[in-house]
């Protein structure tokens, strides 16, 4: 049985095969928080390819900046956070789904860009202090 770091190096290399479908759009690279503003603002899409995830923060920073992000279906805020309009939820194990993933989300760049306030605002707006606390005190009284 592969562990999760084993099947992160193959869906890497998976993707690095396909780097010409990928081009120069596409960064990797784990980011210093005091630049993840500007990689945010610079980019269009987030794509985290978890294979084990029990929250994925990095998801409601990510749709917070109107990113439309492709997210793993093992990151525990996917199915939560993720609709039509903010993203797509994908199966990590299945690298060449990825990759077609990438190239239709490379072919609707320009209607994803479009929607970037659009997501913008529905995130910040669901993730909210306010919503957070409302959907903790209905926890709670259940």
């Amino acid at each position: 049985m592969e562990d999760s770091n084993t099947k992160s190096i193959i869906f890497a290399e998976k993707l690095q095969q396909n780097n010409n479908l990928l081009g120069d759009q596409f960064q990797r690279a784990f980011k210093e928080v005091s630049i993840i503003d500007d990689f945010q603002k610079a980019n269009d899409v987030f794509i985290p390819p978890s294979f084990e995830e029990v929250w994925g923060l990095v998801v409601n920073e990510a749709l917070a900046s109107g990113l439309y992000v492709l997210c793993s279906k093992y990151t525990g805020v996917a199915y939560d956070l993720i609709n039509e309009e903010s993203g797509t939820i994908f199966d990590p194990d299945n690298a060449d789904e990825m990759v077609k993933l990438v190239q239709d989300t490379k072919n609707q760049i320009e209607l994803i860009r479009s929607k970037r306030t659009k997501i913008s605002n529905w995130a910040k707006d669901k993730l909210s202090i306010e919503k957070s606390v409302e959907s903790f005190v209905l926890a709670i009284g259940s």
